[in-house]
Protein backbone atom coordinates (compact mmCIF):
# COMPACT_ATOMS: atom_id res chain seq x y z
CA UNK A 1 0.00 0.00 0.00
CA UNK A 2 1.13 3.52 -0.71
CA UNK A 3 -0.01 6.87 0.65
CA UNK A 4 -3.82 7.31 0.85
CA UNK A 5 -4.55 3.81 -0.43
CA UNK A 6 -7.46 2.20 1.41
CA UNK A 7 -7.89 -1.40 2.39
CA UNK A 8 -11.21 -2.60 3.83
CA UNK A 9 -11.00 -5.62 6.11
CA UNK A 10 -14.09 -7.45 7.43
CA UNK A 11 -13.91 -9.77 10.42
CA UNK A 12 -15.78 -13.08 10.39
CA UNK A 13 -18.13 -13.41 13.34
CA UNK A 14 -18.38 -16.49 15.55
CA UNK A 15 -21.43 -18.62 14.80
CA UNK A 16 -21.86 -20.31 18.18
CA UNK A 17 -23.69 -17.45 19.90
CA UNK A 18 -20.54 -15.77 21.19
CA UNK A 19 -21.15 -12.93 18.74
CA UNK A 20 -24.00 -11.76 21.01
CA UNK A 21 -22.12 -12.14 24.31
CA UNK A 22 -20.79 -9.08 26.10
CA UNK A 23 -17.20 -8.25 25.13
CA UNK A 24 -14.78 -8.15 28.04
CA UNK A 25 -11.74 -7.17 25.97
CA UNK A 26 -10.60 -7.13 22.34
CA UNK A 27 -7.49 -6.26 20.36
CA UNK A 28 -6.82 -5.60 16.70
CA UNK A 29 -3.65 -7.12 15.21
CA UNK A 30 -2.01 -5.78 12.05
CA UNK A 31 1.18 -7.20 10.52
CA UNK A 32 3.18 -4.43 8.80
CA UNK A 33 6.29 -4.67 6.64
CA UNK A 34 8.07 -1.64 5.09
CA UNK A 35 9.39 -1.97 1.57
CA UNK A 36 10.75 0.31 -1.15
CA UNK A 37 12.76 3.52 -0.88
CA UNK A 38 11.83 5.05 2.48
CA UNK A 39 13.64 7.77 4.35
CA UNK A 40 15.36 6.28 7.34
CA UNK A 41 14.80 9.39 9.48
CA UNK A 42 11.21 10.44 8.66
CA UNK A 43 8.26 9.40 10.81
CA UNK A 44 5.42 7.70 8.99
CA UNK A 45 1.87 6.84 10.00
CA UNK A 46 -0.62 4.07 9.56
CA UNK A 47 -4.28 4.70 10.35
CA UNK A 48 -6.86 2.04 11.13
CA UNK A 49 -10.43 3.37 11.09
CA UNK A 50 -13.16 1.38 12.78
CA UNK A 51 -16.07 0.84 10.38
CA UNK A 52 -19.56 2.00 11.36
CA UNK A 53 -21.19 -1.19 10.07
CA UNK A 54 -20.29 -4.47 8.50
CA UNK A 55 -20.06 -4.59 4.71
CA UNK A 56 -20.56 -7.23 2.05
CA UNK A 57 -17.12 -8.05 0.71
CA UNK A 58 -18.67 -9.43 -2.48
CA UNK A 59 -20.53 -6.25 -3.45
CA UNK A 60 -18.62 -3.34 -1.91
CA UNK A 61 -17.55 -0.76 -4.52
CA UNK A 62 -15.88 2.63 -4.62
CA UNK A 63 -19.33 4.22 -4.54
CA UNK A 64 -20.61 2.13 -1.61
CA UNK A 65 -17.52 2.33 0.58
CA UNK A 66 -17.81 3.91 4.01
CA UNK A 67 -16.49 7.46 4.06
CA UNK A 68 -17.69 8.41 7.53
CA UNK A 69 -15.84 6.33 10.07
CA UNK A 70 -16.57 5.94 13.71
CA UNK A 71 -13.10 6.34 15.15
CA UNK A 72 -9.50 5.82 14.27
CA UNK A 73 -6.30 4.70 15.87
CA UNK A 74 -2.88 5.83 14.64
CA UNK A 75 0.44 4.05 14.65
CA UNK A 76 3.63 5.97 13.90
CA UNK A 77 7.03 4.51 13.11
CA UNK A 78 10.51 5.37 11.88
CA UNK A 79 11.43 3.70 8.64
CA UNK A 80 14.76 2.71 10.15
CA UNK A 81 12.87 0.76 12.83
CA UNK A 82 10.43 -0.81 10.41
CA UNK A 83 11.11 -4.36 9.27
CA UNK A 84 12.00 -4.65 5.60
CA UNK A 85 11.76 -8.40 5.43
CA UNK A 86 8.79 -10.67 5.34
CA UNK A 87 9.12 -11.25 9.05
CA UNK A 88 7.56 -7.84 9.53
CA UNK A 89 6.06 -6.53 12.73
CA UNK A 90 2.71 -7.10 14.45
CA UNK A 91 1.11 -3.84 15.62
CA UNK A 92 -1.53 -3.78 18.36
CA UNK A 93 -4.05 -1.04 17.73
CA UNK A 94 -6.53 0.13 20.37
CA UNK A 95 -9.78 -1.82 20.51
CA UNK A 96 -12.27 0.44 18.68
CA UNK A 97 -12.58 -2.09 15.86
CA UNK A 98 -15.64 -4.35 15.82
CA UNK A 99 -17.11 -5.05 12.37
CA UNK A 100 -13.95 -4.38 10.40
CA UNK A 101 -11.37 -1.72 9.59
CA UNK A 102 -10.38 0.74 6.88
CA UNK A 103 -6.55 0.77 6.72
CA UNK A 104 -4.88 3.87 5.22
CA UNK A 105 -1.12 4.67 5.06
CA UNK A 106 -0.30 8.37 5.34
CA UNK A 107 2.84 10.39 4.46
CA UNK A 108 5.08 7.48 3.45
CA UNK A 109 6.96 9.27 0.69
CA UNK A 110 8.14 6.93 -2.03
CA UNK A 111 7.96 3.86 0.11
CA UNK A 112 5.42 1.12 0.48
CA UNK A 113 3.91 -0.75 3.38
CA UNK A 114 2.89 -4.35 2.96
CA UNK A 115 -0.07 -5.85 4.81
CA UNK A 116 -0.86 -9.53 4.50
CA UNK A 117 -4.56 -10.16 3.79
CA UNK A 118 -4.42 -13.92 3.88
CA UNK A 119 -2.53 -16.52 5.81
CA UNK A 120 -1.06 -16.42 9.26
CA UNK A 121 -0.29 -12.68 9.25
CA UNK A 122 -3.63 -11.38 7.98
CA UNK A 123 -5.40 -8.74 10.19
CA UNK A 124 -7.46 -10.29 12.96
CA UNK A 125 -9.37 -9.35 16.07
CA UNK A 126 -9.13 -11.23 19.34
CA UNK A 127 -11.99 -10.91 21.85
CA UNK A 128 -12.91 -12.26 25.25
CA UNK A 129 -16.62 -12.44 26.09
CA UNK A 130 -18.79 -12.89 29.16
CA UNK A 131 -20.77 -16.10 28.63
CA UNK A 132 -23.41 -15.04 31.17
CA UNK A 133 -24.43 -11.80 29.43
CA UNK A 134 -26.39 -11.75 26.15
CA UNK A 135 -26.47 -8.22 24.74
CA UNK A 136 -29.68 -6.38 23.94
CA UNK A 137 -30.56 -3.00 22.48
CA UNK A 138 -30.75 0.35 24.23
CA UNK A 139 -34.28 1.81 24.10
CA UNK A 140 -34.59 5.59 24.31
CA UNK A 141 -36.23 8.67 22.81
CA UNK A 142 -39.76 7.54 23.60
CA UNK A 143 -42.29 9.93 22.06
CA UNK A 144 -44.53 11.35 23.33
CA UNK A 145 -42.66 11.31 26.61
CA UNK A 146 -44.87 13.73 28.56
CA UNK A 147 -47.83 16.06 28.25
CA UNK A 148 -51.26 15.17 26.90
CA UNK A 149 -52.77 13.40 23.89
CA UNK A 150 -56.20 13.70 22.31
CA UNK A 151 -57.90 10.35 22.69
CA UNK A 152 -60.55 11.02 20.03
CA UNK A 153 -57.77 11.22 17.42
CA UNK A 154 -55.26 8.59 16.28
CA UNK A 155 -51.98 8.86 18.20
CA UNK A 156 -48.46 7.99 17.04
CA UNK A 157 -45.94 6.48 19.47
CA UNK A 158 -42.27 5.97 18.60
CA UNK A 159 -38.96 4.98 20.12
CA UNK A 160 -35.32 4.50 19.14
CA UNK A 161 -33.57 1.14 19.52
CA UNK A 162 -29.81 1.61 19.32
CA UNK A 163 -26.87 -0.75 19.37
CA UNK A 164 -24.82 -0.24 22.57
CA UNK A 165 -21.81 -1.87 20.89
CA UNK A 166 -21.26 -4.37 23.69
CA UNK A 167 -20.91 -7.42 21.44
CA UNK A 168 -19.23 -8.34 18.16
CA UNK A 169 -22.42 -8.66 16.09
CA UNK A 170 -24.51 -5.71 14.93
CA UNK A 171 -27.65 -5.62 17.07
CA UNK A 172 -30.98 -4.77 15.44
CA UNK A 173 -34.59 -4.82 16.54
CA UNK A 174 -36.24 -8.09 15.55
CA UNK A 175 -39.64 -7.31 17.07
CA UNK A 176 -41.30 -5.15 19.69
CA UNK A 177 -44.40 -5.03 21.86
CA UNK A 178 -46.19 -1.74 22.52
CA UNK A 179 -48.00 -1.75 25.87
CA UNK A 180 -50.47 0.68 27.46
CA UNK A 181 -52.69 0.77 30.49
CA UNK A 182 -55.23 3.12 32.04
CA UNK A 183 -53.58 5.02 34.86
CA UNK A 184 -50.82 3.25 36.77
CA UNK A 185 -52.61 -0.01 37.53
CA UNK A 186 -55.09 -0.73 34.74
CA UNK A 187 -55.18 -3.81 32.54
CA UNK A 188 -52.20 -3.92 30.18
CA UNK A 189 -53.10 -3.90 26.48
CA UNK A 190 -50.54 -4.83 23.82
CA UNK A 191 -49.83 -4.24 20.13
CA UNK A 192 -47.23 -6.48 18.46
CA UNK A 193 -44.69 -4.91 16.11
CA UNK A 194 -42.72 -7.03 13.65
CA UNK A 195 -39.25 -6.37 12.31
CA UNK A 196 -37.34 -3.15 12.83
CA UNK A 197 -40.39 -0.85 12.81
CA UNK A 198 -40.09 1.60 15.70
CA UNK A 199 -43.43 3.36 15.47
CA UNK A 200 -47.04 2.48 16.34
CA UNK A 201 -50.22 4.33 15.36
CA UNK A 202 -53.02 3.77 17.87
CA UNK A 203 -56.53 4.31 16.42
CA UNK A 204 -58.80 7.09 17.65
CA UNK A 205 -60.93 6.35 20.72
CA UNK A 206 -58.66 3.50 21.86
CA UNK A 207 -58.19 5.36 25.14
CA UNK A 208 -61.87 6.32 25.54
CA UNK A 209 -63.01 6.52 29.14
CA UNK A 210 -59.56 7.33 30.53
CA UNK A 211 -58.10 10.51 31.96
CA UNK A 212 -54.50 9.26 31.85
CA UNK A 213 -52.53 6.37 30.40
CA UNK A 214 -49.09 4.84 30.78
CA UNK A 215 -47.18 3.28 27.89
CA UNK A 216 -43.92 1.43 27.38
CA UNK A 217 -42.23 -0.69 24.73
CA UNK A 218 -40.41 -4.04 25.02
CA UNK A 219 -37.84 -4.43 22.22
CA UNK A 220 -36.39 -7.81 21.31
CA UNK A 221 -33.03 -7.79 19.49
CA UNK A 222 -31.75 -10.29 16.94
CA UNK A 223 -29.73 -11.71 19.84
CA UNK A 224 -32.98 -12.78 21.52
CA UNK A 225 -32.51 -10.38 24.45
CA UNK A 226 -35.46 -8.12 25.34
CA UNK A 227 -35.10 -4.58 26.66
CA UNK A 228 -38.15 -2.96 28.26
CA UNK A 229 -38.47 0.80 28.65
CA UNK A 230 -39.81 2.57 31.71
CA UNK A 231 -43.49 3.52 31.79
CA UNK A 232 -44.37 6.93 30.36
CA UNK A 233 -47.41 8.76 31.81
CA UNK A 234 -49.61 10.86 29.53
CA UNK A 235 -52.78 12.80 30.24
CA UNK A 236 -55.83 11.90 28.17
CA UNK A 237 -58.18 14.25 30.03
CA UNK A 238 -60.24 16.38 27.67
CA UNK A 239 -60.11 20.16 27.93
CA UNK A 240 -62.95 22.15 29.54
CA UNK A 241 -65.37 23.52 26.94
CA UNK A 242 -67.09 26.88 26.70
CA UNK A 243 -70.53 27.52 25.20
CA UNK A 244 -72.30 30.52 23.72
CA UNK A 245 -75.91 31.10 22.54
CA UNK A 246 -76.22 31.67 18.78
CA UNK A 247 -79.97 31.84 18.15
CA UNK A 248 -82.45 33.21 19.14
CA UNK A 249 -80.65 36.20 20.65
CA UNK A 250 -82.12 39.71 21.17
CA UNK A 251 -85.14 39.00 19.02
CA UNK A 252 -88.91 38.46 19.16
CA UNK A 253 -90.21 34.92 18.76
CA UNK A 254 -93.65 33.43 18.39
CA UNK A 255 -94.19 31.11 21.33
CA UNK A 256 -97.13 29.46 19.60
CA UNK A 257 -94.74 27.91 17.08
CA UNK A 258 -91.73 25.63 17.33
CA UNK A 259 -88.54 27.60 18.13
CA UNK A 260 -85.05 26.40 17.06
CA UNK A 261 -82.34 27.03 19.68
CA UNK A 262 -78.71 26.89 18.50
CA UNK A 263 -75.43 27.31 20.39
CA UNK A 264 -71.66 27.09 20.01
CA UNK A 265 -69.37 24.49 21.61
CA UNK A 266 -65.70 25.56 21.84
CA UNK A 267 -62.85 23.37 23.13
CA UNK A 268 -59.09 23.51 22.58
CA UNK A 269 -58.82 19.78 21.84
CA UNK A 270 -61.41 19.97 19.09
CA UNK A 271 -63.48 17.15 20.60
CA UNK A 272 -67.22 17.02 20.07
CA UNK A 273 -69.82 17.96 22.62
CA UNK A 274 -71.10 14.95 24.55
CA UNK A 275 -74.08 16.70 26.16
CA UNK A 276 -75.64 20.14 26.59
CA UNK A 277 -77.95 21.71 29.18
CA UNK A 278 -80.31 24.61 28.41
CA UNK A 279 -82.00 26.73 31.07
CA UNK A 280 -84.61 29.54 30.98
CA UNK A 281 -85.38 32.45 33.28
CA UNK A 282 -87.85 35.33 33.54
CA UNK A 283 -85.49 37.62 35.42
CA UNK A 284 -81.96 36.45 34.51
CA UNK A 285 -81.34 35.32 38.09
CA UNK A 286 -83.60 32.38 38.83
CA UNK A 287 -83.15 29.52 36.39
CA UNK A 288 -85.13 26.40 35.55
CA UNK A 289 -84.33 23.55 33.19
CA UNK A 290 -85.44 24.02 29.60
CA UNK A 291 -83.94 20.78 28.20
CA UNK A 292 -80.91 18.46 28.13
CA UNK A 293 -79.48 17.37 24.79
CA UNK A 294 -77.43 14.15 24.71
CA UNK A 295 -74.86 13.84 21.94
CA UNK A 296 -73.04 16.20 19.60
CA UNK A 297 -76.06 18.11 18.24
CA UNK A 298 -75.73 21.83 18.93
CA UNK A 299 -79.36 22.70 18.34
CA UNK A 300 -82.74 21.85 19.82
CA UNK A 301 -86.31 22.53 18.71
CA UNK A 302 -88.48 23.93 21.49
CA UNK A 303 -92.09 22.70 21.01
CA UNK A 304 -94.79 25.31 20.45
CA UNK A 305 -96.43 26.51 23.64
CA UNK A 306 -93.45 25.75 25.86
CA UNK A 307 -92.56 29.43 26.25
CA UNK A 308 -95.21 31.82 27.56
CA UNK A 309 -95.47 35.44 26.52
CA UNK A 310 -92.98 37.69 28.30
CA UNK A 311 -89.34 38.69 28.27
CA UNK A 312 -87.27 35.53 28.68
CA UNK A 313 -83.58 34.66 29.14
CA UNK A 314 -81.81 31.45 28.16
CA UNK A 315 -78.32 30.05 28.63
CA UNK A 316 -76.38 26.89 27.77
CA UNK A 317 -73.45 24.80 28.93
CA UNK A 318 -71.76 21.90 27.11
CA UNK A 319 -69.86 18.79 28.21
CA UNK A 320 -66.49 17.48 26.95
CA UNK A 321 -65.66 13.93 25.89
CA UNK A 322 -65.09 12.96 29.54
CA UNK A 323 -68.59 14.12 30.47
CA UNK A 324 -67.29 17.19 32.32
CA UNK A 325 -69.44 20.31 31.99
CA UNK A 326 -68.08 23.74 31.21
CA UNK A 327 -69.34 26.97 32.75
CA UNK A 328 -72.78 28.36 31.91
CA UNK A 329 -72.78 30.79 29.02
CA UNK A 330 -73.82 34.40 29.30
CA UNK A 331 -77.60 34.83 29.21
CA UNK A 332 -79.35 35.65 25.93
CA UNK A 333 -82.55 37.72 26.01
CA UNK A 334 -85.64 37.08 23.88
CA UNK A 335 -89.19 38.42 23.78
CA UNK A 336 -91.88 35.75 23.53
CA UNK A 337 -95.26 36.65 22.02
CA UNK A 338 -97.83 33.89 21.96
CA UNK A 339 -101.49 33.87 20.79
CA UNK A 340 -103.74 33.10 23.79
CA UNK A 341 -105.49 29.77 23.95
CA UNK A 342 -109.27 29.57 24.13
CA UNK A 343 -110.39 30.07 27.73
CA UNK A 344 -112.39 27.61 29.73
CA UNK A 345 -115.90 29.17 30.06
CA UNK A 346 -118.26 28.65 32.97
CA UNK A 347 -121.92 29.89 32.90
CA UNK A 348 -122.91 30.48 36.49
CA UNK A 349 -126.38 32.00 35.92
CA UNK A 350 -128.80 32.23 32.97
CA UNK A 351 -131.26 34.64 34.55
CA UNK A 352 -132.07 38.11 33.34
CA UNK A 353 -128.54 39.03 34.31
CA UNK A 354 -126.47 36.04 33.24
CA UNK A 355 -123.18 35.42 35.08
CA UNK A 356 -120.32 34.10 32.99
CA UNK A 357 -116.69 33.46 34.01
CA UNK A 358 -113.64 32.02 32.24
CA UNK A 359 -110.16 30.78 33.08
CA UNK A 360 -106.99 31.57 31.13
CA UNK A 361 -103.36 32.60 31.65
CA UNK A 362 -101.45 35.75 30.77
CA UNK A 363 -104.62 37.70 30.01
CA UNK A 364 -104.05 41.37 29.22
CA UNK A 365 -107.55 42.14 27.82
CA UNK A 366 -110.81 40.35 27.01
CA UNK A 367 -113.74 40.54 24.66
CA UNK A 368 -117.17 38.92 25.26
CA UNK A 369 -119.69 38.17 22.52
CA UNK A 370 -123.32 37.41 23.43
CA UNK A 371 -125.76 36.39 20.73
CA UNK A 372 -123.60 38.02 18.06
CA UNK A 373 -123.12 41.21 20.03
CA UNK A 374 -119.78 42.28 21.48
CA UNK A 375 -119.58 43.36 25.06
CA UNK A 376 -116.48 44.41 26.94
Amino acid sequence: MEQNDRLYVKFALPSNGDEYKKIVSKDLHLFLCATGAMSSTATYYMRAYALDAAFDEDTITYETRQETTKSNAGYSFKAANMPVTESGRTVYFPNEARFGIDITPQAIGNGWVEIATTGENRPYLTANVDDSFVCGLDVANLSPADGAIIKTESNVFSWAASDPELCLAELKQASAVFRWRSGASGTIHTINVSGNTQIVTVPANTFAGTTSIQWQVAVTANSGATTTSDWVTLSTADATPTAAPLSPVDTVIDGSKDVLFQWQHSISTGTAQSKADLQKSTDGSTWTTLTTVTGAAKQWTCPAGTLTSSIKYWRVRTYNADGIAGEWSDAAQIVVIAAPTAPSIQIKSTGPRPSISWQTSEQEAYQVELDGKLSG
